[in-house]
């Protein structure tokens, strides 16, 4: 429950475990911190904090670090569940190809955060995000489930399946075995033992991977290229979430997808 600001740091972490970066968990305040260097990591990497509780928050924070990660990676923030407001990334996430077996694992990255289920505002990603593996890869947030308001991606943006300019899957994960699902991609018994590991009371009692009620993308701006084998969006490649609203959001960025799915604004409702 402490503070962590205005401070500047250059780093080099890498690591084949989970909860890698400059803070491991916050659960208070981290504010005008400045980060350069590299992280590389396997769950919930970034460069500011691994994990933002639903208490905490993430205040004018700069990341020029390149990220490399597998599940859950972001510039700022692994796993948001509280706030993130004024962050800029300038730092790559993933954009560099990895080994095959872990590009087949790879899911929700993002220039921001790679999960959030909490509030992103005001937040601007500047550099590349994915290198056309993995799915749920996203400008500013991989998988979101919160609020995402007056964000701006500029970056290009691309993944295997489920690529957006500001969020690559805009809902949460369910094992109903529809087609391109989070549990058609990683099959039954083994998604449940994924969800387990990473959302689970395996992994510190994630209740929190619940997202906070606030269905909303408002006033996002992307202004990079999407690029995707299956689904792709200017703001988001799926928003089927129930009772999402969004509102305002402008993309300019050109929307490619290789397969089917792509939307100026959303690939798939």
């Amino acid at each position: 429950d402490g503070c962590l600001k205005r401070a500047t740091f250059e780093i080099a972490l890498r690591g084949k475990s989970d909860n890698t970066a400059l803070v491991g968990t916050n659960k208070g305040v981290i504010e005008q911190i400045s980060v350069t260097g590299s992280v590389e990591g396997s769950g919930y990497v970034a460069a500011i904090a691994a994990v933002n509780s639903s208490s905490a928050t993430i205040k004018d924070c700069v990341n020029s670090a390149e990220i490399i990660g597998v599940m859950n990676v972001g510039g700022v923030v692994g796993f948001n569940a509280g706030t993130v407001a004024g962050c800029v990334n300038e730092g790559d996430v993933n954009a560099t190809a990895l080994p095959a077996a872990d590009a087949t694992s790879m899911l929700n990255v993002g220039g921001i955060a790679g999960y959030c289920t909490g509030n992103i505002l005001g937040s601007k990603n500047l550099a590349a995000v994915g290198s056309r593996q993995g799915r749920y890869i996203g400008g500013i947030a991989g998988l979101a489930g919160g609020g995402l308001f007056s964000d701006v991606n500029e970056g290009a943006v691309s993944g295997e399946r489920y690529v957006g300019g500001i969020v690559g899957y805009y809902g949460r994960f369910s094992n109903d075995g529809e087609s391109g699902g989070i549990g058609d991609y990683l099959g039954g018994g083994r998604f449940e033992e994924w969800l387990d590991k990473y959302f689970g009371s395996d992994n510190g009692g994630f209740e929190e991977s619940e997202d906070n009620g606030v269905h909303e993308i408002y006033y996002c701006v992307n202004l990079g290229d999407v690029l995707s084998d299956g689904y792709a969006g200017g703001i988001a490649a799926h928003a089927g979430a129930a009772m999402l609203a969004m509102e305002g959001c402008v993309s300019s960025g050109s929307i490619s997808s290789r397969g089917s799915h792509a939307g100026g604004i959303v690939g798939e409702l």
